[in-house]
């Protein structure tokens, strides 16, 4: 059977491939509902530059969690001055 349950540090890449191709895809289809032209450059580049947002975004949220992907050797993985 197979597991469903993401890994530390890994979850299921839908939400971004649809944060990435939703813009150019609601554009795309707009074009040919209105029968004229739009920038899909622009509707893909939109896609991108929210998925980057949302992204960096996540590594100041889940801080811990983000960590773990990173070796051990690695010097302050967590940041220093967090108080309990």
């Amino acid at each position: 059977m197979r597991d469903t349950q993401p890994r530390a540090g890994h979850d299921n890449s839908s939400p971004k491939a649809l944060l990435l191709t939703a813009p150019y895809a609601v554009v795309l289809i707009a074009s040919a509902v209105a029968h004229r032209e739009f920038d899909l450059q622009r509707a893909a580049a939109a896609g991108l530059s929210t998925l980057f947002v949302l992204t960096e975004i996540s590594h100041f949220i889940q801080t811990a969690l983000l960590s773990q992907m990173l070796p051990s050797w690695v010097l302050a993985r967590v940041p220093l001055n967090r108080t309990a």
